[in-house]
């Protein structure tokens, strides 16, 4: 688990779930920490705020959240800065993280919800379309005369298989509570990863014997949409309930309740 030289930022890459789990400890701030912002970084892409760490309240220097949006198979570098009531930066750490070694597939994902993220069976990328902005004018008796604006964002028709019925489900419900998607996959890509925008579903199931279906999306290329994340951490009241046996034995194991948040 990488670790900032301060002791106050750690990252881990979570392969399972395809993220990159973050902790900042409010016992390392030099001085009180009222707000946070955490920022990511990596080859090729523009600097830009955790969705669900972009200036956030914490008690006490303390956050605990998700970054389910890292590009894969390539380096992060993570900064977060700690902010004073008054708005003035106490501090900044950073932390560089690997996000390699997630399963194969195409990863389909809920901008700042990770728990609809899915992994599906790429069975027909699509070939890519970008209408021309304008038009020809034709003028009488004469010649004709281009008017050009621009290109649309990039569109094809993306064909995923869900391999079984719990994989169905999972995909159904991601598409039913957002329809903006963020799709990656693996170095090399298998489609081109980044924010698509899903236009209709399309669902061909391959037979009456068989569980697995193919799920047919139109999809245009578009840019991040806005909005905050949910907090997520991964460790819900079912898990810790099943954990353990009665209050007592959890407080017995947690020194405190960011560690029972931590799951440790």
């Amino acid at each position: 688990m990488p670790t900032s030289v301060d002791g106050v930022l750690e990252a881990t890459f979570d392969k399972g779930p395809n993220l990159v789990r973050l902790t900042v400890d409010g016992g390392m701030w030099p001085l009180p920490v009222s707000w946070l912002l955490i920022t990511r970084a990596s080859a090729g892409v523009a600097t830009e705020p955790v969705r669900a760490a972009n200036t956030v309240r914490t008690a006490g220097g303390w956050w605990l959240g998700v970054d389910d949006a890292a590009p894969m198979d390539t380096s992060c570098t993570y900064t977060v800065t700690g902010i004073d009531d008054y708005g003035g930066v106490v501090a900044s750490s950073s932390v560089a993280i690997e996000t390699s070694g997630a399963a194969k597939g195409l990863w389909l994902k809920a901008p700042g919800r990770p728990q609809l993220t899915c992994r599906v069976r790429l069975i027909d990328p699509g070939e890519n379309s970008a209408a021309t902005q304008g038009t020809v004018f034709q003028v009488p008796g004469g010649g004709t005369i281009p008017q050009w604006s621009g290109v649309d964002g990039d569109t094809r028709r993306l064909v995923v298989g869900a391999v079984s019925t719990q994989d169905v489900t999972r995909l159904r419900a991601l598409l039913a509570a957002e329809r903006t998607l963020l799709i990656q996959s693996r170095q090399p890509e298998q489609f081109p990863s980044g924010y698509w925008f899903v236009h209709t579903e399309g669902i061909t199931r391959l037979g009456p014997a068989t569980d697995q279906a193919w799920f047919g999306l139109p999809v245009t290329r578009t840019s991040a949409p806005v909005g905050e994340g949910q907090g997520f951490t991964g460790t819900t009241y079912e898990t810790v309930r099943q954990t353990f046996a009665t209050y007592a034995d959890m407080a017995a194991s947690n020194a405190t309740y960011f560690d029972v948040q931590q799951g440790a």
